[in-house]
C-alpha cells in the first residue's frame, strides 16, 4: 500500500517516541564572510609562499601555494608536482591526529619554544612570461577571493588566463561578458591581444566572433586608427570574407592605409606592404572614373589588375577572375604545422614551440602547459 512520506516534524516525534535523540543539527554558512577574509588574507604578503614574476616587465604578484593548488589543477600540478596525498615509508596515506589536525591553529605562540622552531620555507619563485600583469593579477584575485571586476581592457588576457589555468567558474562568466562587451571602439584591440593566446582553445573560439562582428560594422571599423595596428594575416581575414558591409572603395582606402602604417613600422614599401592584400578587392565594382583617377594614381596596384577590372567592365565574359586565398604571414625557415586548422583562424595561428625548464627553486612555466591537457 502507498502512503504519504512524512515530514521532518512527524519523524522527529515518532523517534522521540520510540526513544531515539531528535535529530537537532544545523548547516550554517556565511560564504560572504569567509570571502572578506580571504580577500583581506590576500592583501597580506607575510602569508605568500610563491612568487610570480609575471610579464615583459617582471613585475612580482604573490600568492599562496594552497589555496591556488585547491582552486586549480593546473596550480597543484605546478606548486605540488601532482602528488595528492603525502605517504608513509609503507606506501599508506599518513593520517594526522583527529585532535591535532582540528584545534592546531589554537596553540598560542608563548607555548612555542623558540628553539624548536622550523626553519623559515624558502619562498618559490615562477616566472610567467606569456601573461601581462593585470591579466595575471585579476587572475590571482579571483583564486584567493573568489571574485574580480572584469575590465574589457584586458579580458582576452583573462579569458587566456582562466583557459590555461583550467578556472571553469571564471572561464564561463568571461566568456558571457566578452560576448556583451566586443564594440566597434575595441575590436580590433581584441584582435591584437588575441594573437598572443591563439593557441589557446577560447582564444581560437573567440576570433570568428571578432571577424563577424567586423564584417557587420566594416564600414565603422575600417577607418579608425585602431585599424592600422593589426597585423596583415588579419587584415586579409578581413578583407576577404564575404559578408563584410564596406564597398570595394572602402576596401581600398583601408588598405592604402594599413599600409602606410605597416611600411613605417617594417621599413618596406607600400606597394610590397598591400601586395597580399590586393587580390582581396573587387576592383571592376569601382567606378571606371575612381579607377583611372583614384585607384591609378596610388601608384600601389598594378596596372594589369586595372586593365583587367576595365575589362570586365566592358565585357565581364571576356575576362576570368581569380579569387582570393588566404596566406599565412609565417617566416619562410618556420616549418609548417602538420595540424589542419579552420578557414576563420588558420592565417593567423603561431603556436610557440614546446619548451619547460623546472628547477628546485625557480619554475618556468610557459603556455604549452595547456597543449598536453
Amino acid at each position: 500500500m502507498y502512503s504519504e512520506p512524512l515530514d521532518c516534524r512527524t519523524r522527529q516525534t515518532m523517534s522521540t517516541g520510540l526513544g531515539c535523540k531528535p535529530d537537532t543539527s544545523h548547516q550554517f554558512k556565511d560564504i560572504e564572510r569567509l570571502a572578506q577574509d580571504m580577500r583581506l588574507l590576500a592583501t597580506m604578503p607575510e602569508v605568500y609562499d610563491v612568487h610570480f614574476i609575471v610579464g615583459k616587465d617582471k613585475e612580482c604578484v604573490g600568492g599562496v601555494k594552497a589555496i591556488l593548488a585547491a582552486r586549480s589543477r593546473v596550480f597543484f600540478n605546478m606548486l605540488f608536482g601532482g602528488q595528492s596525498l603525502r605517504t608513509t615509508e609503507s606506501g599508506t596515506p599518513k593520517k594526522s591526529n583527529k585532535k591535532e589536525r582540528n584545534f592546531a591553529f589554537l596553540k598560542r605562540e608563548s607555548q612555542v619554544k623558540t628553539e624548536q622552531k622550523a626553519p623559515a620555507q624558502k619562498c618559490l619563485t615562477i616566472p610567467i612570461e606569456d601573461f601581462e600583469v593585470d591579466e595575471f593579477a585579476h587572475l590571482m584575485e579571483f583564486l584567493h577571493c573568489g571574485r574580480c571586476v572584469l575590465d574589457s581592457r584586458c579580458i582576452v588576457g583573462i579569458l587566456a588566463g582562466a583557459d590555461f589555468f583550467a578556472v571553469e567558474d571564471l572561464h564561463t562568466a568571461v566568456v558571457k561578458f566578452v560576448d556583451k562587451c566586443i564594440t566597434v571602439r575595441n575590436v580590433c584591440t581584441f584582435f591584437c591581444d588575441a594573437e598572443k593566446y591563439i593557441q589557446l582553445k577560447s582564444i581560437k573560439a573567440l576570433v570568428p566572433k571578432l571577424l563577424e562582428f567586423t564584417a557587420t560594422h566594416a564600414h565603422e571599423i575600417l577607418g579608425l586608427a585602431s585599424f592600422r595596428n593589426l597585423p596583415q594575416h588579419v587584415v586579409r581575414l578581413i578583407m576577404s570574407r564575404k559578408d563584410l558591409n564596406a564597398t570595394e572603395w572602402e576596401k581600398f582606402t583601408a588598405v592604402v592605409s594599413w599600409g602606410h602604417a605597416y611600411s613605417n613600422i617594417h621599413n618596406v614599401s607600400l606597394q610590397s606592404a598591400v601586395e597580399p592584400l590586393i587580390d582581396c578587392i573587387t576592383f571592376y565594382k569601382i567606378p571606371t572614373m575612381q579607377l583611372m583617377q583614384e585607384v591609378r594614381k596610388r601608384n600601389v596596384v598594378p596596372d594589369h589588375v586595372i586593365m583587367k577590372a576595365l575589362a570586365y567592365q566592358a565585357d565581364p565574359m571576356s575576362v576570368k577572375l581569380n579569387k582570393a586565398k588566404p596566406i599565412n604571414d609565417r617566416p619562410a625557415n618556420q616549418p609548417k604545422s602538420p595540424r589542419k586548422t579552420e578557414s576563420s583562424s588558420q592565417a593567423c595561428i603561431d603556436i610557440k614551440s614546446i619548451s619547460e625548464n623546472h628547477q628546485e627553486e625557480v619554475v618556468d612555466v610557459k603556455l604549452d602547459h595547456l597543449t598536453k591537457g
